[in-house]
């Protein structure tokens, strides 16, 4: 299972953007990535998130959820971000 994001907080691991999402076949989730890959597979799913930087996802997800102090995990790649 690809993950695409993970989201990850001082108490470790607070949600992710995978498979569950991207190949969603029910109308509803609570995935970080807020609907924007649900339902379209992985190829779309992934040019969804290549134009966006991990500090709009991170600010984009700490607006919904309120939760701070996160680090980005997109496509393999860990980066801490000063939030």
């Amino acid at each position: 299972m690809a993950t695409l994001i993970a989201f990850y907080g001082s108490q470790g691991l607070i949600g992710r953007c995978d498979e569950k999402c991207y190949n969603a076949l029910l109308p509803k989730c609570q995935c970080v990535c807020g609907g924007l890959n649900h339902s379209k597979g992985l190829s779309a799913a992934r040019e969804n998130l290549r134009d966006l930087t991990e500090q709009e996802l991170a600010k984009a997800y700490t607006e919904k959820t309120g939760k701070s102090d996160l680090r980005v995990l997109k496509e393999s790649r860990k980066l801490e971000l000063p939030i």
